[in-house]
């Protein structure tokens, strides 16, 4: 998957603090939700050679769904680790 050549990266730390309240934002990109877990079927039909135009954009719609397009387009910036860990813990 090809990133877009639009996306600004977004650095999290500088574009807002976070609070209590924003720990369970579901708008914001960190944020998961009971029902994701690692084993989730994004898309129902297996990546071949053949299919991938057809899979990655069944991948990205999944991913669109559930704001997570930033991880994969390179738009989220990591976070940093010697600020704040705990924000990142649950």
């Amino acid at each position: 998957m090809a990133p877009d050549n639009d996306a600004k990266p977004v650095d999290r730390e500088k574009s807002s603090s976070t609070t209590d309240r924003d720990a369970y934002d579901s708008t914001d990109p960190y944020y998961i939700h009971h029902s994701d877990h690692p084993g989730m079927v994004l898309a129902s039909i297996p990546l071949t050679g053949d299919n991938y135009s057809t899979w990655s954009r069944k991948v990205r719609i999944s991913l669109s769904a559930k704001n997570k397009t930033g991880f994969i387009d390179g738009s989220i910036v990591k976070p940093s680790l010697t600020k704040k860990p705990t924000e990142y813990q649950r």
